[in-house]
């Protein structure tokens, strides 16, 4: 993470690419010319093996199809990075929707390919990117050309970090890490003098920190200490996070690793900082095999009990061709329905086996009401004969006095026998009442 500041704002940069380019940036700005001379056109991409790149899409990614109909998105990291572009470069911002909208539309495109041909930028554009990265829900796949420099190289530690791979183009001419911090102060104020111009700041009494780092004045001791431990920090935050992305697989006492060094492509792999070497067709090829591989590991993770169901072992299923798999699936959900189906016919005998034992108890039920309506019947019966054995001329034969007592207690008992009488015949009613 080589950090220069160049106006107002901090660069992660290579040190290469400065070289080449930042002095003559820098003359320009001093003799206040425009930096159009320095903007370059991004690279041209093309593929030999299969692969095409679809001219006309709804996405705002390049999109690139495999002779079997599968679609990824092709993600430029070309020039110098900033989070709002331009230069010719997409903003880290902007490919960071690409990845986002290439993985809201995961139905049809299956992996992403970061194409970086950059050495680095500003270090605000590293985080939104690192984030979209990390958020992908498909495959991410690093294809370095010439060169994955400074904060490039901080977006391939992403893609390591989320299981992805990264690929040089070349094993002697791409060039990764320069993982380091550095600040380029240069004044210029002689020059500026030498032709004429003599140049002061003035500060308001309030702003005595402001702007104390320029290519005017001379810096103090207190600033150049102020501005070591600035990059302290950056340089630990920025080697902490290639360890963290890259994790055993990096060679962290490898020379010059993190004292701002560059390498080629093989000591690069060597080191771990990419995995192998291939184009961006090979790039493109293995990540629609992460994909066709993360698709089969979900369906096997998810299909556990649909093996276990059709007696399958897991060393078997993993033998399978795709076509054998999707036969498979629709085999197991065809089996599915007939268990469904099965489940639902002991549902109906259980409901059946409840509706017979409660036809059961209702028939016990009725024949004891049964019972007890005969029994009762059979009480009125005898009352009732009771009743008609009586004197017929009870009621009108004359009596005495010394009878009357005799009368009286024939006529408690009548009455007595009435009301049993009534009773059970109430009885009964109710009971040929509940019966029907």
């Amino acid at each position: 993470m080589d950090v220069m500041l160049i106006g107002s704002g901090h660069w992660h940069i290579s040190v290469e690419f400065f070289n080449s380019v930042g002095r003559l940036a820098l003359r320009l700005i001093e003799q206040g010319k425009p930096l159009d001379s320095l903007i370059t056109d991004p690279p041209i991409r093309s593929f030999h093996s299969g692969l095409i790149e679809l001219k006309e899409t709804d996405f705002s990614f390049r999109t690139v199809m495999n002779e079997a109909g599968e679609k990824a998105a092709l993600i430029p990291l070309y020039g110098t990075m900033s989070k709002y572009g331009g230069w010719c470069s997409y903003g880290t911002a902007e490919l960071a929707n690409m990845i986002h909208e290439a993985n809201r539309n995961k139905d049809q495109i299956k992996a992403v390919v970061i194409d970086a041909d950059s050495p680095g930028g500003s270090g605000d554009s590293i985080e939104v990117l690192d984030r979209s990265i990390e958020a992908s829900e498909i495959p991410v796949v690093g294809a370095v050309d010439r060169i994955a420099a400074s904060a490039a190289q901080w977006v391939m530690s992403s893609v390591a970090r989320k299981e992805g791979k990264v690929l040089v183009d070349s094993l002697e001419n791409s060039i990764m890490g320069s993982i380091g911090s550095y600040i380029i102060h240069q004044n210029i104020a002689a020059r500026l003098h030498e032709g004429g111009v003599k140049v002061e700041i003035i500060r308001a009494p309030q702003s005595t920190d402001k702007a104390r780092f320029n290519n005017i004045e001379e810096l103090t001791d207190e600033l150049r200490n102020q501005l070591r431990e600035e990059l302290r920090h950056h340089t630990n935050w920025f080697i902490e996070s290639i360890k963290n992305n890259y994790g055993s697989a990096l060679k962290t006492d490898a020379e010059k690793l993190f004292t701002g060094g560059t390498f080629a492509g093989r000591q690069a792999i060597e080191i771990g900082l990419a995995h192998e070497q291939g184009d961006l067709d090979q790039a493109f090829e293995l990540a629609f095999d992460m994909a066709a591989t993360r698709s089969k590991k979900s369906f096997f993770n998810s299909n556990m009990n649909m093996f276990k169901r059709l007696g399958l072992s897991l060393s078997i299923a993993q033998k399978l061709s795709a076509e054998e798999l999707e036969n498979l699936a629709d085999a197991a959900d065809r089996l599915a329905e007939v268990d469904d189906l099965r489940d639902e016919n002991t549902q109906l005998n259980e409901q059946n086996g409840t509706l017979t034992q409660q036809v059961a108890d209702l028939s016990r039920e009725l024949e004891e009401e049964r019972q007890q309506n005969a029994e009762l019947t059979s009480q009125n019966e005898e009352l009732q004969e009771q009743l008609d054995e009586k004197p017929a001329d009870a009621a009108t034969t004359a009596v005495d006095d010394e009878d009357k007592g005799a009368q009286d207690k024939k006529k408690k008992y009548e009455t007595s026998a009435d009301r049993e009488l009534a009773a059970i015949q109430g009885k009964l009613k109710i009971s040929k009442v509940d019966q029907s």
